[in-house]
């Protein structure tokens, strides 16, 4: 979830950017908030615009501050809902009630969805939504388009305790937590995966507040993704061999809403 200030030109830019229009809208009035969504093959980007002065509901909800911050949450699917917000609810992360809306397709079909979050506090001050999930539907982007999410990056002072929440509670698996030098020091990294995701936590004991940082989006060829950013006037940087073997990957200086932004696409040479 990614917050934007003018929804209607923010999704023009995004659009240009992954290659093709938003796929549904959402509207929940009563949350103070609409949606732009765009379903990538393994997630959706939600463009979030707030309608109305909802700091009270978003102090319940979200626990919102209207601040300049970019990716404002992320929203992990459970394939067992009720059931989860109980084990949430049992373990003491204090879920807020469910919020339910629709969402409205490119064919005007409404569907609902359902939600609920977690509140900020010393354990847990990343935004965190879970919604039931719903299934995604598999369409032919071709390969000069985004089509899906790699990695969200999160920067984090204290990593036990984000270790803990994702691992312990949350159920997300812990697929690595290494040590890793790239020629400033060590650095430790957690990497966590879900649905194809990959969250990637990065220690930085200079901050005093964990925060989402940045995405890498996957591409099937960069040389014609490149091409076509190249052609929108998007400042990027030329294409260059990714840490991970097999993978070429560029970035875009100044991307759209301040996202720092990493393309990545398989070496096919």
């Amino acid at each position: 979830m990614i917050l934007s200030k003018d929804l209607e030109e923010d999704s023009i830019n995004i659009s240009s950017f992954l290659g093709f229009k938003e796929t549904s809208n959402l509207n929940i009035p009563e949350l103070g908030f609409k949606s732009s969504v765009f379903q990538l093959l393994n997630s959706e980007v939600h463009l979030l615009s707030i309608i109305a002065d909802a700091k009270n509901l978003y102090e319940n909800s979200f626990n919102y501050e209207h601040k300049n911050e970019s990716i404002f949450a992320i929203c992990l699917g459970s394939n067992d809902f009720l059931n989860d917000y109980k084990k949430f609810s049992e373990l003491g992360l204090n879920p807020s009630k469910i919020t339910y809306g629709f969402h409205e397709d490119r064919d005007k079909v409404k569907h609902e969805i359902k939600f609920f979050s977690f509140p900020i506090n010393k354990t847990c001050d990343l935004r965190i939504l879970i919604s039931e999930a719903s299934e995604i539907q598999i369409r032919d982007f071709g390969e000069d388009v985004v089509t899906k999410i790699n990695q969200v990056v999160v920067y984090a002072s204290e990593m036990e305790s984000l270790k803990e929440l994702f691992e312990s509670k949350l159920g997300v698996r812990l697929a690595l937590d290494k040590e890793f030098d790239f020629g400033q020091g060590k650095i430790r990294m957690m990497f966590f995966r879900i649905g194809d995701v990959t969250i990637e936590i990065v220690e930085d004991m200079k901050i005093n507040k964990n925060s989402y940082s940045g995405i890498g989006w996957h591409c099937d060829s960069i040389i014609l993704n490149h091409k076509r950013f190249s052609e929108r006037g998007f400042n990027i940087s030329p294409i260059r061999k990714g840490r991970k073997e097999g993978t070429l990957v560029s970035t875009i200086k100044d991307a759209p809403l301040s996202v720092p932004t990493i393309i990545i696409g398989p070496d096919k040479e």
